[in-house]
């Protein structure tokens, strides 16, 4: 075993339990055949999306839906660091300002502070430029920095996959494309599973996890998100309120 497998097998058992509850192909298809919101929400609360839809109602909006899954994420992803030995927590933990690229970029354009990221000289490194394919250098160029010393061989061409071909390309996908383009999230799903399935090393398989959870998240805010924006003609918020509360008999 080597050393960075090493002191991984509770992590491992429960980033495999993790695994096991995301959303396979046949729940999806389920969904997509709901055409309005709440109708898809009292359906994905059957499923194992429960959790990430719970709070959800008729009235809530587009920038409150992609909040709250947001955050939903961010909870997730250091719930995920937490079972990890701890020298290779802080790769997983960096992950968290790549979710929030986007923003980053944008307040970056508008010259906002930078209190609320991670301390120097992480920060200095992701604020330093707006653009997009810059900031996203910047984050693997840290990310690869905080790869435990042990790392070798075999599991360090895994995570340089996944930093080549994984990470960076999930990043490189427009918030919207990253649910709308379902042929190229089937792909990168592909490979991170590959990569999950593979590897006895706890770290290898919490980042490919998370990639897989965030496509899971950033599909399930495209599904909500066309529903709650593009509602079907007719259909008010006074119809949803309706569906919802007879839903819940």
């Amino acid at each position: 075993m080597s050393g960075v497998a090493e002191g991984s097998a509770y992590a491992l058992a429960r980033l495999h339990a993790r695994y096991a509850q995301l959303l396979p192909a046949s729940g999806w298809r389920r969904l997509a055949r709901i055409e309005h919101f709440s109708g898809f929400v009292q359906e994905a609360l059957q499923t194992v999306l429960r959790p990430w839809v719970l709070q959800f109602d008729p009235q809530l909006g587009p920038h409150r839906i992609e909040a709250t899954l947001r955050q939903a994420y961010l909870r997730r992803l250091r719930e995920v660091a937490g079972w990890l030995p701890r020298p290779q927590r802080a790769a997983v933990v960096w992950i968290e300002p790549l979710v929030m690229l986007p923003i980053v970029r944008h307040r970056a354009a508008a010259g906002a502070d930078y209190a609320w990221l991670p301390p120097p000289p992480a920060r200095a490194s992701l604020a330093a430029d707006s653009d997009g394919a810059t900031l996203l250098g910047r984050w693997l160029d840290h990310w690869q920095a905080l790869w435990p010393d042990q790392l070798a061989g075999a599991e360090r061409r895994a995570m340089l996959r996944l930093r080549n071909h994984g990470l960076a390309a999930l990043r490189e996908l427009r918030d919207d494309s990253a649910a709308a383009d379902a042929e190229a999230g089937e792909r990168l799903a592909l490979e991170l599973r590959r990569i999950f399935r593979r590897f006895r090393c706890a770290l290898i398989a919490a980042c490919a996890y998370l990639g897989l959870l965030w496509l899971q998240t950033a599909r399930l805010r495209g599904a909500l998100l066309r529903r709650r924006i593009f509602a079907p003609p007719g259909w008010s918020s006074r119809h949803e309120s309706a569906h919802a509360s007879s839903a819940l008999v």
